[in-house]
């Protein structure tokens, strides 16, 4: 049975988020994660999805490196509250504050990621609304309303896709409210490995740098 649920704090007792308990038990003593992935952007306008691959560091809770491309084309780093996001064959870079301010946090696709492995039902609850739960084949397909300022503006749908056997994430998908569609699909993920700490301080010389407020 599909429960929509009526509450975004609290997920109905009719639904059976066993498999969400079983992910966030495999996810509660992660410190670092680091993943490699293929990311497919999808437009209505194109009959084929546009594919990339990328590599992933995560360092819990507010610090990760994202790099899209072979060879690499862009690269996101984010340190606390500051996002650097680098351009290596132009040499250009911005830099963002992710700061709250005026009591809301500021909207930006990126700062999601560290959300992307939320490590207990308070963590996921406090980001996202569940709507759905069900099983697709070999996965479980988790379908989330996000209630994150920095993530609703631009975002309709987030599923994630939890493996029905290991409970390990298969990857998750982003629905904008453009109709385009982001999925990332994880082609190996290691937890708590020692991250080299040059790889979360972006090298920027050479750079053009740009701040934004």
């Amino acid at each position: 049975m599909l429960i929509t649920l009526s509450s975004a704090s609290e997920p109905s007792p009719e639904l059976d988020l066993a498999p969400v308990d079983k992910w966030m038990a495999h996810m509660k003593d992660a410190k670092t994660v680091e993943a490699t992935f293929v990311q497919q952007r999808f437009f209505r306008t194109l009959r084929k999805p546009l594919s990339t691959p990328g590599h992933l560091w995560l360092e819990y809770p507010d610090n990760f490196r994202w790099e899209l491309g072979d060879p690499v084309t862009t690269i996101a780093i984010r340190q606390q509250d500051i996002m650097t996001l680098m351009e290596p064959k132009k040499k250009k870079a911005q830099r963002f504050s992710l700061a709250v301010k005026d009591g809301e946090e500021v909207p930006d696709a990126m700062h999601s990621t560290s959300k992307t492995f939320p490590r207990s039902m308070e963590e996921l609850l406090k980001h996202f609304e569940i709507l759905d739960l069900q099983q697709q084949e070999d996965v479980y397909e988790l379908t989330l309303k996000p209630i994150d300022k920095s993530l609703k503006k631009t975002m309709r749908r987030v599923l994630f896709f939890i493996d029905v056997k290991k409970f390990f994430l298969h990857g998750f998908e982003i629905q904008f409210k453009g109709k385009s569609r982001l999925r990332t699909t994880f082609t190996e993920l290691k937890f708590n490995q020692k991250i080299d700490p040059k790889l979360l301080q972006p090298d920027l010389t050479g750079y053009k740098v740009k701040d934004k407020s």
